[in-house]
């Protein structure tokens, strides 16, 4: 990312850029409301996120051994579905689930963000995902 190099400490406002076009604008309302969101990154930091978290998060799949269950949104356009696909071949463990659900975002139906006060999807969707949840976890 050239701006990195001229204005590392610049900052970029996601939400104000055409990363929101997609997205449903009463999310975007929640997440800027979100006293833990970040709705400004660094230039310095968007160039990096990719050593930062993903090719270490790569480097350490191989090293897990528990039992493990991945949850994947088909339609998430923040964790993509190919990087998901990407770590899970990575983990060690023999014992790995991955559950992928075609129409959920980000967001999982609203099902795990706590500053989502709203059900976008079907409840039974919603009622879906913990069922899977609940089963895995009765089994491990």
């Amino acid at each position: 990312m050239i701006l990195n190099l001229f204005a590392p400490r610049r900052m970029y406002e996601p939400y104000k850029s055409s990363f929101v076009e997609d997205r449903d604008p009463e999310d975007v309302r929640i997440m800027l409301r979100d006293p833990l969101g970040a709705s400004k990154l660094s230039f310095c930091y968007l160039a990096n996120i990719k050593k930062i978290l993903v090719d270490r998060a790569l480097e350490n799949a191989s090293q897990i051994q528990e039992p493990t269950l991945m949850l994947q949104g088909g339609a998430d356009t923040t964790a993509l579905l190919d990087g998901a696909k990407r770590l899970y071949e990575s983990f060690e463990t023999e014992d790995k689930s991955i559950q992928i659900f075609p129409d959920a975002d980000h967001w999982f139906y609203d099902t795990f963000s706590p500053a989502m006060s709203r059900a976008k999807f079907d409840p039974a969707k919603r009622e879906q995902l913990f069922s899977i949840v609940k089963d895995w976890l009765r089994t491990h």
